[in-house]
């Protein structure tokens, strides 16, 4: 029997039913999103955005937030009580986790955004911060918005993107692409980096707005020393406000950050203008190199923690003016590892919000990740909202910006195996949170030839994985080339079934036959 000749064993058969079910189910999924792609462009003109195909990842409300997934979170705050909040930017949300670890949602669809401002759905919300009275304000898109009691309520923005508005209302201004928003402690006034023009304006508590740092739309590097309205920034996208009106900014396509201080004089007190780069650490912060700074954070001692979003670092400014790395590995590093160890082991990804508690807690949102990481005063980093996959010996999250549609998940003593289809590759975690590819080219589709290293080989579509126990060889599923494979002992791929009808016997002894679906 060819069951016996190809020494197959029976976890290998059990594949061989996944391909049937998978290719009957892609079936269904295409036959839906035609569907819903027709229905959807009859209605183009209401500038919704919605999701039509896919999964998005979102879950978890009212559940202990550790085991929620999020989607690209950006802004987080943390407020007296310990409740946190999360701008969970790509699902188009703003969620909170209470003092038990319970998330929910308290602003938005999941899976939707509006473009039209209005007072119903948000579209990727960035910025966040909390007042003392337990106000919510966000910034999404081109606009401001604040939830007061449940309910949210547009306070700034219209007519979409642009410019206009100094001088008058707010609620009539236009903004464009703005990021950070701030509220300082000694007042009600409103600081919105208005990235997109890149500019600070001020909402005071008439409702007025004004424009306080850069010249509007016109970005570039310029004006230290001088007066804060004359100086070029370039996209800001975050600000803190002291209880003594000297303004911290992250310019983040300038690589710097850039003080104001209450005589409204400008200068750069972090990084070199233009330079984007991972260089300083335990230097003076003026000679060190950042590589598009997103969040900043004044602690209660006056130290300054920045999110070097680019260099997947967090890195913080001391009181002699030293800066230090205190998490994360640098722009080779970009991974997830490190949680219950010493934060400045750990590696981040594409990290932008943060949060500094009284305490010296740091939150942050570790964003290309899809989590939330804390750093206690311990020194040691954990995760606190997000979906994580534990097995056996092995504790880590899962990238999901990084795994595209993951259909499969094999573990065995010493690591996880990941089919990982429309990134068209095979991956491998380790006891020691090391991410590799084992078979495929990222991102590329294609065939190779029996006897080709399977880490030259290109893939098209693997769908399952699984190790033979005895020889430790790594059999999977190449569902659009239509084929089961082997990665041999030698590294190389060699095929075991192919595209014509073949016949399997299980250990029930049924027969399953596999033949060439069309896609």
């Amino acid at each position: 029997m060819i069951a016996k000749k190809l020494k197959l064993k029976p976890e290998i058969l059990e594949i061989a039913k996944k391909y049937f079910c998978w290719m009957m189910f892609r079936t269904l999924i295409y036959t839906i999103v035609l569907l819903i792609i027709f229905m959807a462009t009859t209605s183009l003109c209401k500038r919704i955005i919605r999701t039509v195909a896919g999964i998005p990842p979102y879950s978890g409300d009212g559940k202990l937030a550790v085991n929620a997934q999020l989607n690209g979170p950006n802004g987080v705050f943390v407020t007296l009580n310990n409740e946190i909040y999360i701008t969970d930017a790509l699902n188009n949300v703003v969620r909170k986790v209470d003092k038990n670890g319970i998330i929910s949602t308290i602003a938005g669809i999941a899976g939707e955004g509006s473009l039209s401002g209005n007072n119903t759905d948000i579209y990727d919300p960035k910025g966040l911060f909390v007042t003392a009275n337990n106000q919510v304000l966000i910034s999404g898109s081109n606009w401001l918005y604040k939830i007061v009691d449940g309910k949210i309520f547009r306070i700034s923005g219209k007519n979409g993107p642009g410019s206009r508005g100094d001088g008058g209302l707010a609620i009539n201004a236009q903004l464009f692409l703005p990021k950070g928003v701030f509220v300082p402690s000694n007042s009600d006034e409103i600081y919105v980096c208005d990235s997109g023009n890149h500019v600070i304006r001020k909402i005071f508590n008439n409702g007025t707005i004004i424009r306080v740092v850069g010249i509007s739309t016109q970005a570039g590097y310029s004006g230290d020393g001088g007066h804060a309205l004359n100086a070029k920034l370039n996209f800001p996208y975050s600000l803190f406000v002291t209880p003594s009106n000297e303004i911290f900014i992250a310019d983040s396509l300038n690589h710097v950050i850039r003080k104001v201080f209450s005589n409204g004089t400008i200068t750069t007190i972090a990084g070199i203008g233009g330079t984007a780069s991972y260089s300083g650490d335990n230097g003076l912060a003026m000679n060190a190199t950042f590589n598009n700074p997103t969040f900043i954070f004044v602690s209660e001692s006056q130290e300054l923690y920045i999110s070097d979003t680019n260099n997947c670092a967090i890195r913080k400014i001391l009181h002699n003016n030293t800066i230090t790395s205190i998490a994360g590995l640098g722009p080779l590093d970009c991974a997830y590892t490190g949680d219950y160890e010493r934060a400045h082991q750990a590696r981040l990804n594409t990290p932008i919000g943060l949060f500094v508690t009284k305490e010296d807690e740091i939150y942050i949102a570790d964003s290309a990740n899809n989590v939330i990481r804390k750093i206690g005063i311990d020194g040691i980093i954990r995760p606190i909202v997000g979906f994580s996959i534990v097995s056996d010996k092995i504790d880590f999250r899962l990238k999901l910006r990084g795994l595209n549609f993951p259909t499969r998940v094999y573990s065995t003593q010493s690591a996880l195996y990941i089919a990982d289809p429309y990134n068209q590759v095979i991956k491998k975690v380790e006891e020691n949170n090391k991410v590799s590819i084992v078979a495929g080219k990222l991102g590329i589709s294609g065939y190779c030839e029996d006897g080709t290293v399977a880490l030259n080989c290109t893939l098209n579509h693997p769908f399952d994985v699984l190790e033979d126990e005895d020889s430790k060889e790594l059999y999977f599923i190449e569902s659009d080339n239509h084929l089961i494979r082997k990665i041999n002992s030698n590294g190389t791929i060699s095929t075991v079934a192919r595209n014509q009808y073949r016949s399997f016997r299980n250990s029930s002894s049924t027969w399953i036959s596999k033949a060439n679906f069309p896609k």
